[in-house]
């Protein structure tokens, strides 16, 4: 999903949504994908 779209989903200014996700590729819960249109961020799961 976009930035935007987790902003809005999550109730969050761009700016905080940006900072969580950040976090969050940091920690290695989601990943980023930067293309042409911009960045998409992918989580991953993994099996248990």
């Amino acid at each position: 999903m976009t930035t935007k779209e987790f902003a809005f989903l999550c109730n969050l200014q761009k700016e905080e949504a940006l900072t969580i996700l950040n976090n969050l590729q940091a920690d290695n819960k989601v990943s980023k994908y930067e293309g042409k249109n911009g960045v998409i961020w992918k989580g991953l799961f993994k099996n248990v």
